[in-house]
Order: structure tokens, then sequence, then C-alpha cells
């Protein structure tokens, strides 16, 4: 075991290919032991740039004078003439399986979440991710007469050629122009051949037929990177989108991406409306997510933050509606049973003075010998607080405890601070 590890660390620390590339009078270089990607001139052999290896792969290839590279977390491409980045961010991605193959401006990439997506090298998009058939891992991909070829561990796979794709389509088509399932593939295929416009309109079209989670994930997540390449223009679908999205992690990453955008283009009530979601229970317990392609944050503490610079920069009217709905959210979670919604609120509010409201009424619902450390970390924080009556609730309940533990002197100390 401990073998095979030390082989997956070593391939993650350097390049999984050290073929040189060659285009436009350059030549890019991945030697496995550097940890930077070298640009030379073809004539002379000077180095013309260098550009740290981080956690990416392989070059992928040159599209249209970009160098695109492919990492363990995302796809970015740098201009052969300077090394300057190419696109205005990286495509973010699961990690990739193996090599893909390019058909002119598109890379269709295996992923280890047994799907191949494609990108467009051109404009920095990922365009659509389609599981494969069975199920299995897709390996390095390899395109031959109309044939793509998978190559995993231990097989060699064909995929279905597109020709009998399109048949079977057009055969299902022609039976039922209805064909939920039939439109679905019809609109995959588009979006795999850049046609993003006619891909949409058919799933859109099976969606409204027959909403299965597959078809209507396949659209969220087309359109969730349209909002994340370019906000102007797919902000038109946010509420399609807020429809469409069932799976926590989705909605969250929606939340962000559309909160992000609204405040970039000065919508700040707006943006702080969704905010105020992502901080709510509506995307469920916080968990561990991906907030760009090398950080990873608890979606409360990236929340957390951002409604803070928001309120801060709040005068008059706008503020008093922002304590408001922070009022209104502290209510709902007064309301609810259980110690878990005050917690999530704490946590997403936490900096604000409401909070320390929220952290008297959790202090008055937890069992002290159940979550005892929990109770002292609270009273501890609520001591501190800038406001003289949550300091005087968190010392006035330390005195009970000390008293109710046969501590008196202890006791003493608190009560002689009140």
């Amino acid at each position: 075991i401990n073998r095979n590890q030390n082989v997956a660390n070593d391939a993650e620390g350097h390049w999984q290919d050290a073929v040189p590339t060659i285009s436009d009078g350059r030549v890019l270089l991945t030697p496995r032991d550097s940890d930077q990607l070298h640009c030379l001139d073809l004539v002379d052999g000077r180095v013309l740039w260098r550009k740290a290896r981080g956690q990416s792969y392989y070059v992928a290839g040159v599209q249209n004078g970009n160098a695109i590279v492919v990492g363990r977390n995302d796809v970015q491409a740098w201009k052969l003439a300077d090394g300057k980045a190419a696109w205005r961010e990286p495509i973010p991605i699961p990690e990739p399986s193996g090599r893909g193959f390019r058909t002119g401006r598109f890379y269709h990439l295996p992923l280890s979440t047994s799907e191949m997506a494609t990108l467009d090298l051109q404009d920095g998009r990922l365009l659509v991710r389609s599981k494969a058939a069975d199920g299995q891992a897709v390996g390095n991909l390899v395109s031959a007469g109309g044939v793509v070829v998978s190559q995993s561990v231990d097989k060699l796979t064909a995929l279905k050629s597109l020709t009998q794709i399109d048949k079977e389509i057009a055969t299902g088509l022609q039976k039922n122009a209805d064909d939920a399932l039939a439109l679905a593939k019809r609109g995959e295929l588009h979006l795999h051949r850049g046609r993003e416009e006619a891909g949409l309109l058919d799933i859109r079209r099976s969606v409204e037929l027959q909403p299965t989670p597959r078809t209507k994930s396949l659209l969220a997540e087309t359109l969730l990177d349209g909002l994340r390449h370019d906000f102007a223009t797919y902000r038109k679908y946010a509420e399609e989108m807020r429809s469409l999205i069932d799976d926590p992690s989705a909605k969250s990453r929606f939340l962000r991406l559309h909160a992000a955008g609204l405040q970039q283009v000065g919508e700040l009530e707006a943006a702080f409306t969704e905010y105020l979601r992502l901080a709510g229970p509506e995307i469920g317990k916080p968990r561990l997510e991906k907030t760009d392609t090398l950080l990873a944050s608890r979606s409360d503490r990236w929340v957390r933050p951002r409604i803070q610079g928001l309120y801060a920069a709040a005068v008059g009217d706008r503020r008093a509606g922002m304590q408001q709905a922070f009022q209104r959210e502290l209510q709902a979670a007064i309301k609810t049973e259980g110690p878990d919604r005050l917690r999530r609120f704490i946590a997403g509010f936490d900096g604000l003075p409401v909070a320390d409201r929220a952290r008297r009424e959790l202090i008055e619902r937890l069992d002290e010998k159940q979550q005892g450390l929990e109770l002292e970390q609270l009273l501890s924080r609520l001591r501190k607080s800038g406001d003289p009556t949550a300091s005087a609730f968190a010392t006035a309940k330390w005195a009970s405890l000390m008293i109710s533990h046969g501590r008196p002197q202890d006791a003493r100390h608190f009560i002689a601070e009140l």
C-alpha cells in the first residue's frame, strides 16, 4: 500500500508527460525533473519564458497560439508569445483520468468522475460533461476514423461512433418528435460539437417533457459554467438555474457565482440577498467546497466576510434594511427546534452584533453534560462582546455554572465582575 501511495504522490509531484510540444516556432518542454513549463525559441534555443508547474499534469497541445495545460483541478492557457494568461481565468474541472483529444477548437477530456468533458479552447469554457454509458472509468482517449477509444488501466474500450449515435437519435425522433431521451442525447451531442444554442434548446425541451435529474443537471451545469465565464450574458438565466438545481453543492456554487457577479456589477442589495441564502439553511449543512481551482473553503466561512463587507459599507436605509434582514434570519433560526440552525446562523453571521443574540439563544439550548465544551467556548466568546448586556449575560451564566459545580470561590470572581 505504501509503495502504491508513493507512486501516486510521485506522479502528482512531476510532469506526467515529458514529450516536447513544437508549434509556431516555439518548443514547450516539461521535463520530469523540473517544476516549470519552459518555452524555448525553436531556432536558437533561447528560453523565452517559464511558468511554475503548480498542479499541472501535461501540455494538451497548442490552440490559436496558446499552450493548453491540463492540471489536477483546472485547464489553463498560456500565450506562446509572452507566457501571459490567455483566458480570464482557468477552467475548473474534476481531476482528469488521462489524456484527451482535440477536434478543432474543442478538447475532449476524460475525468475521474467517469465522464468526458468538452472544453472550448478559444473561449475558455467547459461546454458539457457526459457520463460514460456503463458508468466505468474513462481512460486516455484517442480518436480515429470516427471512433473514440478509451484506454484504461486494464482494457481498451471502443465508444459508439458519432455517426451511429446520430442515427439512433434520428430514428427515435422520427417515431416520436417529443422523445425526451432522444432530445436530451441530441442536445448533449450539440454541446460536444460546440453548438450551444441548439443544444440548450433540445435539452430544455427534454426537461419540459420529462424532467429527469440527469437532464436537469446537464442543463444547469452548462448554464453555470456560462455564468462563471460571462456573467453579463448568462445572468438572465439565474431563475432558470435556481429552479433546475436540487443538489446542495451545485446550489451553493450557483449562489456564490450569482452573488459575486451581482456584487461586481454594483447590484449590492441583490448580492446581499443571495449571500443571505448561502448563509441560510437552503444549501444544507456547511461542507468543504472548491471556491476556485486551488482553494477549498466551508460555505459559511466563505460567505461571512462578504456579508460583513457589504454591511460595513452600507449606510442609512440600506444598513437599516440589512439589520432587518438579519433579524428575520435570526427569528427563523430561533423558531427552529434544536441547536443546528442557530449554529449555522452564528457561523454565517459571526462578527456582526446579531451573532451575540444567537449565541445567547444557543447557550440556553445546550446540555451542559453533553455539550459542555461548546458551552464554555460560547460563554468565553460572549464575555468579550462589545455589547455590555451580552457580556453580562455570559458572566452571570459562568457564575451560575460555578455555583452548580460546587465552586463558590470561582463564582465570586464572576459575581465581582457583574
